[in-house]
């Protein structure tokens, strides 16, 4: 439905519309709305601009002859980090007008960005908002300006969410990194409690390095144990396939190989 001349003086009030000279690009990235609204506020240069394009030929170059297949699917990319824009005809068909106005258009990253980013801000183009709905036209154009950059605003891959992170939260997405050493009258403990379970008869024979020892207190960590010699004992006991166990002799039975405990 088309918006009455009242509707549309307040819509180009807000969208900054301006009675002025227009190019041929200037229509072509125009949407229903901005059309409408130079019809009545601008006719003259609109009338000028549109004679000016019936006159020209040939038309406007078809995309596929302009962009190679390699550069069809970086746009493709680029668009499927935005969730809020949907492949469709009607959207392919916006973006496609916009980047065939640029002369020389090489459809780079640069280009597609720009293109839906002004696209979307006339409303021409359909985007999903968080609730599901698809909107366009007159609905994009009265959301509100936090609701549109959502929307606008493209998805982070891992590095990019990282660079973006306080000190604060990388180090909660990175807390091994930074456990901090143990006291030293702890890790004396927690090596007693450790050749404490390794002299009974069942783990004779086992051999723990730094990384099994490590593994021990982090599960004891995570599971919220005490560090004593029933628990060990059941820890390994139920990790058993996890650690090593040598063949028993006179000089290593009932001897641990490594008995640095991690923190």
């Amino acid at each position: 439905m088309s918006l009455t001349r009242a509707e549309l003086k307040l819509l180009g009030e807000k969208s900054n519309w301006q009675r002025a000279r227009l190019t041929p690009r200037d229509v072509q990235r125009m949407g229903s709305d901005c059309l409408d609204w130079h019809r009545h506020f601008n006719s003259i240069n609109l009338q000028k601009v549109l004679t000016a394009m019936d006159s020209k030929t040939p038309a406007v170059p078809s995309p596929a002859s302009l962009a190679s297949q390699a550069q069809r699917d970086l746009a493709r990319n680029v668009l499927s980090r935005y969730p809020s824009y949907v492949f469709s005809d009607h959207n392919a068909a916006k973006m496609n007008a916009w980047l065939c106005a640029i002369q020389n258009p090489r459809f780079t990253e640069a280009e597609v960005v720009q293109a839906f980013t002004e696209c979307a801000a006339t409303g021409q183009l359909e985007l999903r908002i968080p609730d599901g709905r698809i909107v366009v036209g007159r609905e994009l154009m009265n959301l509100t300006a936090a609701q549109f950059q959502s929307l606008i605003t493209p998805t982070l891959n891992a590095e990019e969410r990282e660079l973006k992170m306080s000190a604060a939260e990388y180090r909660a997405a990175h807390a091994e990194d930074f456990e901090t050493e143990v006291p030293a009258v702890m890790r004396a403990d927690r090596q007693q409690v450790m050749l404490t379970v390794l002299a009974l008869p069942e783990f004779a024979g086992m051999a723990l390095d730094h990384d099994d020892t490590t593994f021990l207190a982090r599960e004891m960590k995570r599971q919220g144990l005490i560090y004593n010699v029933q628990n060990i004992a059941a820890l390994i006991r139920a990790n058993r396939d996890k650690f090593c166990f040598e063949p028993e002799s006179a000089e290593t039975h009932g001897q641990v190989v490594s008995t640095r405990v991690a923190s």
